[in-house]
């Protein structure tokens, strides 16, 4: 026991006094002490639970914590245990100890915030609002739960209701970076809003957006006819492909541009002749102004009258649409390209990646060869459902040879359609001019604006968005429905 301490509420009381100056060697020590003279004292469990979850020892601190709750299942311990399990990403855990915690002691407003956060990384958009609602009945000015409501909100497509929690955040405080730029979101699918083109640079003050670290200024779009331009790479391919559009505009103010993208994209871009092009991360020319790609749209105030509409903008080689033109040649029907799964580490792509056995749908479909797009993560899928729907699988010799989106691009030029999620498969098909049809969750992108049935982007894309939250199945009705018509 500690000196200090001659009894164990006295350690308790000096260990958290540690505990909450953050000095945890400190507390873990004196909590260490109480169980070695204690081992079912539930509180000094519990704070151990906490330390470990403080010091990033999560499956310490759900150990901890359970076996506090063995001894004193109290409520504030079953809350902590479904941090601990977010923590982990152990969502359904989470959940009921989360609930069990609400039951227990419904004061805790942090229980229904967390309970909040596991509902909604398990789906349940409905009962995660709920949830959170409960948070504002006891703090109406919780500023973190004003914004996360806005954020469901938006997922929902239900904008008055965002932008209404969004800027209940921003009353409390202004500088509230997430609601600043979920308020640019909404803002931006409500018809790109001029104000929501400024508001989106503050996706630079959030974490997920890393901004190229350099001292030169960013242009503002005065014209330059003997200075040097930077425009450089961010966010995802698909971001890449589609706002590559607007350097001929560039050009017309600022002729000496270079453009730095991911060395992916290298092949794409220069098979298409754009100019200038240089590959992240690697040593850029001399330059005098800056600017990243998706800041172009703010500096040439878009609207959706006025999104650079010549498309085509890129294109596929010629020898290697021959190519896959004869490798597609014996096969019949209304030849079909799919893609379903993006980027898995995309905060987003629970919401966005489509479980390839919707599609099946579209298979059934008389006349409707389906042929694959997806390279990497989800072609195991195909293997997985060959018993129940077939589908063409060139992923081992896609983009191989030739180098990335090369085949990609000269396959969708032999398609007869294009079907993917909102993932760069649709985005190189719209640049390509190529008739496509995406697949959109229900509070799709701003990219993807809802009310149109094509995308202002994309002049040869028509968007099939869900109906109701997490309705793929009903996507894929809508689409095997036209493709009976075209087939």
């Amino acid at each position: 026991m500690s000196e200090k301490a001659a009894t164990i509420p006295e350690a308790l009381a000096l260990g958290f006094a540690h505990h909450q100056r953050g000095e945890l060697p400190q507390a873990e020590s004196i909590y260490r002490q109480i169980l070695a003279a204690d081992s079912r004292n539930a509180e000094a469990l519990h704070l151990l639970g906490l330390v470990a979850l403080n010091t990033n020892r999560v499956n310490d601190a759900i150990t901890l914590i359970q076996q506090a709750i063995t001894v004193a299942p109290k409520g504030v311990y079953y809350s902590n245990l479904g941090s601990a399990y977010l923590s982990a990403n152990r969502n359904d855990d989470a959940r009921a100890m989360l609930m069990q915690a609400v039951r227990l002691s419904p004061e805790i407003a942090n229980s229904h915030y967390n309970l909040a956060v596991a509902l909604c990384n398990l789906g349940r958009l409905d009962d995660s609002v709920a949830s959170y609602r409960r948070v504002l009945e006891w703090d109406p000015k919780d500023v973190r739960t004003h914004n996360n409501l806005g954020n469901l909100f938006l997922e929902q497509g239900k904008l008055d209701e965002s932008l209404f929690h969004l800027e209940e955040a921003l009353k409390l405080d202004p500088q509230y970076t997430s609601a600043l730029y979920n308020r640019s979101l909404v803002w931006l699918k409500q018809g790109l809003r001029p104000e929501g083109w400024q508001a989106y640079e503050t996706r630079w003050l959030c974490a997920g957006f890393t901004k190229r670290q350099t001292t030169e200024p960013a242009w503002t779009g005065e014209p330059l006819p003997d200075q040097t331009l930077l425009v450089h790479a961010e966010q995802g391919f698909g971001d890449m492909i589609q706002f590559i559009r607007y350097l001929p505009l560039v050009r017309a103010r600022c002729p000496n541009v270079i453009v730095e993208v991911q060395p992916a994209l290298l092949p794409l871009f220069q098979q298409s002749g754009i100019r200038g092009l240089v590959a992240q991360h690697t040593l850029t020319p001399k330059f005098d102004v800056q600017l990243p790609l998706l800041s172009l749209a703010a500096v040439f105030g878009t609207t959706p009258q006025t999104i650079p509409s010549d498309v085509p903008y890129l294109s596929a080689k010629d020898d290697l649409v021959d190519k896959w033109r004869q490798i597609l040649a014996p096969y019949s029907g209304l030849k079909v390209g799919i893609a379903w799964q993006g980027n898995p580490t995309y905060r987003e792509d629970r919401y966005r990646s489509i479980p390839l056995a919707f599609f099946s749908a579209l298979a059934q479909v008389p006349g409707v060869q389906l042929i694959s797009l997806q390279k990497g993560q989800g072609v195991e899928q195909i293997a997985a459902l060959h018993n129940h729907f077939h589908v063409l699988d060139f992923s081992q010799h896609l983009d191989e040879r030739a180098g990335p989106f090369m085949d990609s691009a000269a396959i969708m030029k032999c398609l007869d359609l294009v079907i993917s999620a909102d993932t760069v498969t649709i985005h190189l098909a719209g640049a390509l001019g190529v008739k496509g049809w995406a697949a959109l969750r229900i509070g799709a992108d701003w990219r993807w604006p809802s009310g149109l049935e094509y995308s202002p982007w994309y002049p040869s894309v028509r968007m099939f968005q869900q109906r109701s939250f997490n309705d793929w199945a009903g996507v894929m009705n809508d689409m095997a429905k036209e493709l009976q018509r075209l087939a």
